[in-house]
């Protein structure tokens, strides 16, 4: 049976030889394809300074915004946020571009995540008295992935072990991944027990970019590429050239009078981009209502008063949406919200819904709610 690295070693080869859109993508039953993916499992835990009720209940506040966070950083590089689900989120690289690059994408999404949550840990320890810990797992291989981006198979399950044997504030790598970054950062090998080193295959601690790969990492953050048509991609381009943000649109959500279905478009100088019709735009409509005019007074009532800047709490939010307590699902789809918006080469995507601690906005004044 051939191995995980032998089967990327070859998949490489044929890609550098051939240069294909989807990587052995093989259209299954269903639209379903077979990419070689870079999947990114992160957990995060709590070291509470006293034991109580209260101290829990503000922890588990906390993990669901840090989860917001992270998801945010995710899809600033790139990645596709796969699944939120207590205290584990996983995201997935490898979808659009080439397997190097997202692999690399995702080493450098874990890093910055790293970063971001050692800051944050100091922060609530000066605040709450409680510290926050992460463990990173990152691993490459064959997965099938459903046409709504969700993989499943083997390698997904790998990288959430992975994580779980990481040790507190540890990024771990498998040989897989590690082959494909190449040079182009610092690793070490992860100590295991000689019982577990003779059975198991090595695995490696993830330390930074190595000294010299600037290139490599300006190449992983800049912009996934786009899907629009020509006419509507030299739009997007005099939209950039024009310094347009997110601020600058503004958008339209249509909706059935059953409320079953959403469209949206952006539009800017007199030119539109039309993102069509998604379940996640559902949670568009709902914040629209908290700074646009029109839409449904049922929506309109359930929310509540309304602020003068837009801003809608969570727990609002999430009984308009039907999902009391379903942070998880809120997290997922503001993250498919900004991530159409970026696939549509929208500017100021990841501003397209903004985030204050309990409350939710949509990023701009102007906009309006049309019944179809």
């Amino acid at each position: 049976m051939e191995s995980s690295i032998a089967i990327i070693q070859r998949v490489l080869a044929n890609h550098t030889a051939q240069r294909p859109r989807d990587i052995e993508g093989s259209c299954c039953q269903g639209g379903v394809r077979r990419h070689l993916l870079t999947v990114l499992s992160l957990s995060l835990d709590f070291a509470l300074d006293h034991d109580s009720d209260s101290m829990a209940e503000i922890a588990d506040t906390l993990l669901q915004a840090q989860l917001g966070f992270c998801c945010d950083t995710a899809a600033s590089f790139g990645g596709h946020v796969a699944s939120v689900l207590f205290d584990r989120m996983v995201v997935c690289f490898g979808h659009q571009a080439e397997p190097d690059t997202e692999a690399a994408r995702a080493a450098h999404a874990a890093l910055q995540l790293a970063k971001e949550i050692a800051q944050r840990s100091l922060q609530l320890a000066a605040t709450h008295r409680l510290t926050m810990a992460y463990r990173l797992g990152l691993h490459t291989g064959m997965a099938v992935v459903e046409q709504d981006g969700r993989p499943d198979g083997l390698t997904p399950g790998r990288a959430v072990r992975l994580e779980q044997q990481a040790a507190a504030n540890t990024i771990l790598l498998t040989s897989a991944t590690r082959l494909i970054l190449g040079d182009g950062f610092e690793t070490a090998p992860f100590q295991r027990s000689s019982s577990e080193a003779a059975l198991r295959p090595p695995i490696w601690r993830l330390l930074g970019p190595s000294c010299g790969a600037a290139s490599v990492r300006a190449a992983c953050t800049q912009a996934m590429p786009c899907n629009a048509d020509e006419h509507e991609t030299t739009q997007q381009g005099q939209w950039r050239k024009a310094g347009c943000s997110c601020q600058d649109l503004e958008l339209e959500v249509a909706f059935s009078q059953d409320l079953e279905r959403m469209w949206v478009s952006a539009m800017h100088d007199d030119a539109r981009i039309r993102l069509g019709s998604r379940a996640c735009f559902y949670l568009l409509f709902i914040l629209g209502h908290g700074r646009w005019d029109g839409g449904s007074e049922k929506v309109r009532a359930a929310l509540g008063t309304r602020d003068p800047e837009g801003w809608v709490e969570t727990e609002a939010v999430l009984r308009a949406i039907g999902r009391d307590g379903g942070r998880s699902h809120l997290n997922i789809d503001v993250h498919r919200i900004r991530s159409a918006f970026h696939a549509a080469g929208v500017p100021g995507s990841l501003s397209i819904i903004e985030r204050d601690a309990g409350r939710l906005r949509v990023g701009t004044a102007h906009g309006k709610l049309v019944a179809r």
